[in-house]
């Protein structure tokens, strides 16, 4: 079997006080020092002074104040990266890039862990499942990580970290907003942390009339508003044994309806797209004097089902038309972390198994088309390592490889 290997090498020569993204500001001083931990650069937690990766940290903080805005809007005012169709109307997918990257070339992460939908070909992420109330901070790493996060993180990586119980406490929120276009969103949850148990339930829901996607170039006055409604509901559990052990299940559901248009400048009005997006997490977490181990698994199904009904045509080639895409993935994930006084070493594997189902039917002037139902399934096993050296006088050297074994390309 063909197997491609491929070696990242990055030498980094930094004094502490240089310049990342995010700063955190000091209160008696004019001056802007970076002391946020981050977890994504290196898949543990690191300060992002003691990083020579390029990344950007959006906090509770800043997330909080834009609180009218969507997961996009917001992702869209990072410098360098770009969600297209973040402006359009709700229900538009959504697909991020950096530094003008291609769909599909940006990995996003759901508290670490890779979503993804392999109905598309380019398999990428539609970011209309995740809202802004359930989420805690956002990291943004610019630049090719496929080292450590696969081919997929070409361009970058998005980690999205939701809401984190905190410890000793139990705490109750909710919130209710409008705007334009009838926009109406509420959300409630409830986090509790004690006695080395955790949990927290939240869900969302956001309603919108909408605005016509379709140009009226004739100015007609006649094209009708695309809708959209959501349901998000997020899970989880976790619980600490002594020091050492941390386990945790989490579960995501979201579900939305919206209104589509029959093309740039043609009206729709009973042209629906309803997407699901179910995902099932189990992570395992063993600490030891020097490091730790992680065991993560992940089941992640997205359902696309889009509906051109017969009671409004606006192309009689097709009068009726409906598809649907169903994509399913199984990642898998074990490694581990050891340090030793100036040396950060991780190594680990991952698998991942991805199958897609697609069927179409339609019907028109020309009778009705059904062609075959399309199936394709691919399986993964990735080895890769890491090592990060961090000298006293601000120099870091930092080693890594990926081995990927595919069941298609060798």
């Amino acid at each position: 079997m063909k197997k491609h290997f491929f070696v990242v090498a990055a030498v980094v020569c930094s004094s502490q006080l240089l310049a990342q993204k995010t700063t955190t500001k000091q209160p008696d001083s004019t001056h802007q020092i970076l002391d946020e931990v981050v977890v994504t650069a290196n898949k543990y937690p690191t300060k992002q002074s003691e990083t020579g990766k390029v990344i950007t940290v959006i906090n509770k903080g800043e997330i909080s104040k834009n609180g009218g805005n969507s997961l996009s809007e917001l992702l869209n005012r990072v410098s360098g990266t770009t969600i297209i169709g973040a402006n359009n109307v709700l229900g538009t997918n959504m697909n991020a890039s950096i530094r003008g990257s291609a769909a599909g070339n940006v990995l996003i992460l759901l508290d670490g862990i890779p979503v993804n939908d392999p109905s598309v070909i380019s398999n990428y992420f539609d970011l209309n499942f995740i809202n802004l109330s359930q989420v805690n901070r956002i990291e943004v790493l610019k630049g090719g990580q496929s080292t450590l996060y696969g081919s997929d993180a070409v361009a970058g990586v998005i980690n999205i970290i939701s809401e984190q119980p905190i410890k000793n406490t139990t705490k109750i929120s909710g919130d209710f907003s409008g705007g334009s276009y009838n926009t109406l969103q509420e959300s409630i949850g409830i986090t509790g942390n004690k006695q080395g148990k955790n949990f927290g339930i939240h869900y969302t829901h956001i309603a919108a009339d909408g605005f016509s996607a379709a140009t009226d170039k004739n100015n007609s006055g006649s094209f009708d508003k695309d809708g959209f409604n959501q349901h998000i509901l997020q899970g989880s559990f976790g619980c600490t044994l002594g020091k050492k052990i941390t386990a945790t299940l989490k579960g995501n559901y979201s579900y939305y309806t919206a209104d589509l248009d029959g093309g740039s400048f043609i009206d729709e009005k009973d042209h629906t797209v309803t997407n699901n997006n179910q995902q099932a997490v189990a992570t395992f977490l063993y600490r030891f004097k020097k490091g730790n181990i992680h065991a993560n698994y992940s089941y992640h199904r997205v359902e696309r089902d889009y509906l051109d009904d017969s009671s409004y045509v606006s192309n009689p080639v097709s009068r009726y038309a409906k598809s649907n895409f169903i994509g399913a993935t199984h990642f898998a994930e074990l490694y581990t972390k050891w340090q030793w006084q100036n040396v950060n070493l991780l190594g680990g594997i991952d698998y991942r198994l991805e199958n897609t189902n697609q069927s179409f039917y339609s019907t028109g002037i020309y009778g009705p088309y059904a062609p075959p139902n399309l199936e394709a399934q691919m399986h993964q096993l990735s080895p890769y390592a890491s090592f990060v050296y961090q000298n006293k006088k601000g120099w870091h050297l930092e080693l890594g490889s990926r081995l990927n074994i595919h069941s298609t390309y060798g």
